[in-house]
């Protein structure tokens, strides 16, 4: 974690050339109206109040081969 006064850290490169930021981890979880999942995701090297809700197809691969496990759909019957 950056100290205070250091810069959050930069995206990374990926291999298309585009940028990501690295996902530290998914701390909640939620419905759309429309019914597609959502996810909080805290991002590696900034503070909490920058958390942000992801939807679920536009997470890296990592975490969702990963979800299953780590989280149950609380709105599920």
């Amino acid at each position: 974690m950056p100290r205070e006064n250091e810069p959050p850290p930069r995206p990374l490169k990926l291999p298309d050339g585009s940028l990501a930021y690295e996902v530290e981890s998914v701390v909640g979880i939620r419905k759309t109206e429309g019914g597609k999942s959502e996810y909080l995701v805290k991002w590696v090297g900034y503070p909490s109040n920058q958390n942000s809700w992801i939807e679920e197809e536009n997470l890296p691969a990592y975490f969702k081969d990963n979800l299953g496990w780590k989280y149950s759909d609380p709105t599920a019957d």
